[in-house]
């Protein structure tokens, strides 16, 4: 389960990038950062909409196995420090109100 979700991410990444910048110009694409963000979003969607995210992030899951699945991923990655490396993720989500 984990490695196709892993692999669809991937894909999304790739196909991100490919769209998001031309090709003589830099651009690094996450795709730990993108399955995070919308892990955050799936937590705060309804109905439908948390339905379809939480079927592209864990398919089969449940939202709360999405959620247990991307905190526990994140602790695991930043708990891990091999060879003095240190992994850190950071995310933000802003909402203007005015829209809402």
């Amino acid at each position: 389960m984990v490695c196709a979700t892993a692999l669809l991410s991937a894909s999304l990444a790739v196909s991100l990038l490919r769209n998001s910048a031309p090709p003589d110009k830099s651009f690094v694409m996450s795709p730990f950062s993108l399955d995070t963000a919308l892990s955050v979003v799936n937590d705060g969607a309804e109905g439908c909409t948390q339905k379809e995210l939480t079927d592209f992030l864990l398919h089969g899951c449940t939202p709360a196995d999405v959620t247990a699945h991307y905190s526990s991923l994140a602790l695991a990655l930043t708990a891990n420090n091999v060879s003095g490396v240190t992994f850190k993720s950071a995310n933000r989500f802003y909402v203007d109100e005015s829209e809402v």
